[in-house]
């Protein structure tokens, strides 16, 4: 029986909230075409192939070693969002210096989502940390850091 994969269907994925980040709502798609867009207009990153081939390879790794897993989120604890306001702040401080760093980026998405309590907004947080990890990734990839094919 043929199953998809599940990060094979990433779709498009919203980030719009990092205050490290002066574009907001760059999207990532698996279906676009990867490119800064048109003079004028919004980029458009593409979750590169290989990344969610990467993806659903870990993710297959991790069900053969552990099996499905089920644990309670353990976020909205005391201290938590006061961590949230002190990443955005580094994080912000960084955007306004000229000079945001992409693990400044990832720590204020993770540290909001360490934050949230409901499970929607929680899930949201958690989106928008993966979105940064794509971009992350794909920056490294232009960079000249991608893996070998193979």
């Amino acid at each position: 029986m043929a199953t998809t994969p599940p990060f094979a269907t990433l779709g498009t994925l919203t980030r719009d909230t990092s205050a490290c980040l002066p574009r907001r709502g760059v999207r990532f798609s698996a279906r676009s075409p990867v490119g800064e867009g048109a003079p004028g207009q919004r980029p458009r990153a593409a979750v590169p192939a290989e990344f969610t081939a990467a993806l659903d390879a870990e993710r297959e790794r991790q069900l053969a070693k552990w099996g499905d897993q089920r644990h309670a989120d353990g976020t909205g604890l005391p201290g938590d969002r006061e961590a949230a306001d002190a990443a955005r702040d580094r994080c912000g401080a960084e955007a306004a210096a000229g000079d945001p760093s992409w693990r400044s980026i990832l720590a204020e998405e993770v540290a909001e989502a360490f934050a949230e309590s409901d499970p929607h907004r929680l899930r949201t947080e958690l989106v928008q940390a993966a979105a940064v990890i794509a971009a992350w990734v794909h920056d490294l990839d232009r960079r000249g850091n991608a893996p070998e094919p193979g």
